[in-house]
């Protein structure tokens, strides 16, 4: 069969949602919130492996899908409670802003998070950690000229992932989320967003890299898919030897005839199912997949999901990923 992956997060078991989405606001200490992040990570990973996909990931249960987790980490930071209007917001949830020099004392939490999650299953290998420019997702509400400490943020997240690999990570999966908004929105030079993309990976051996241009930020935005895919694609044409594969969303067959463009030295990640309305049938995700084999053959293809699935049932979530093994199986490899 061709291979088959995960991609991004896992929903929150309904057990441990409450406690979790308080410890993403910073409203729980992580010592009392440990229990549930171990418990929830360990469902996770018995989820997706009853699907039989090739390569788990322990869920991201630590994580916000905002990043707003990452203000637990950051220093040189300040929450302001209000919006940059003066509006109020609940204590935790208002916005940040720079007051000193970014950084990272005790990491982002990505390696402390995949060290509990290898403890769980010693078999797990693939481990995420967000790019350089979704560090400063957080900041971009208060400060439209945030990217300007790139370079900071581009070493905190190359500690990160050297953290990662020291961890056994042999898979790194740099979520860019901001990064593909910006190539979007404020047509971002892609020679610096490749840049800090092969900065962050610079020095590892041994672990395959993997760049997910996530376009989540994008919703509502009134791109297509084949529009993102198009715009990131300049960045992916600067990857090889710095990345081995990317993920990129294709459940459209525009999208997967651009996947043609991806240089030959890397492989492809598709995702090819959908996480919003009907779950993709196992038939059309195999007529996806022949399409994805018309362009990238089988030796450098995989199949995912088209994201991460924080916001899916956990009933929902295994579906998606059972029907994209069961059309893996059917397909050549």
């Amino acid at each position: 069969m061709l291979r088959t992956t995960v991609i991004g997060n896992w929903p929150l078991p309904p057990r441990y949602a409450d406690v979790l989405r308080a410890y993403h606001r910073r409203e729980v200490l992580e010592a009392r919130a440990e229990p549930a992040l171990r418990e929830a990570a360990a469902v996770a990973i018995r989820e997706q492996k009853s699907t039989g996909v090739g390569r788990v990931n322990g869920g991201e249960m630590f994580a916000d899908p905002e990043l707003n987790h990452l203000a637990r980490h950051l220093s040189g930071i300040q929450i302001v409670n209000g919006e940059p209007t003066g509006e109020q917001q609940p204590p935790g949830q208002g916005y940040y802003r720079m007051i000193g020099t970014l950084g990272a004392p005790r990491g982002i939490g990505y390696a402390s998070a995949f060290r509990r999650e290898h403890q769980l299953d010693a078999q797990l290998a693939v481990a995420s950690c967000p790019g350089p420019m979704s560090v400063l997702s957080l900041l971009l509400r208060s400060d439209p000229n945030v990217f300007s400490v790139l370079s900071e943020a581009t070493a905190i997240v190359q500690r990160e992932v050297r953290a990662l690999a020291k961890e056994g990570a042999r898979e790194i999966q740099l979520d860019l989320p901001s990064e593909s908004a910006a190539l979007s929105l404020f047509q971002f030079d892609p020679t610096v967003v490749a840049g800090s993309i092969e900065a962050a990976f610079r020095g590892l051996r041994n672990v395959e890299r993997t760049a997910h241009f996530c376009f989540r930020m994008l919703k509502g935005a009134g791109y297509s898919e084949e529009q993102n895919v198009r715009n990131v694609l300049p960045v992916i044409r600067s990857l090889p030897g710095k990345v081995d594969r990317v993920f990129v969303e294709c459940t459209e067959e525009v999208a997967r005839e651009i996947i043609a463009e991806v240089p030959r030295e890397l492989e492809v990640i598709a995702g090819i199912a959908e996480i919003e309305g009907e779950v993709s049938p196992v038939d059309v995700l195999v007529r996806r997949g022949r399409e994805a084999l018309r362009h990238v053959p089988a030796e450098r293809l995989w199949l995912a999901p088209a994201c991460g699935m924080r916001e899916c049932t956990s009933e929902r979530a295994v579906q998606i990923l059972a029907n994209v093994v069961a059309a893996a199986r059917r397909l050549p490899h």
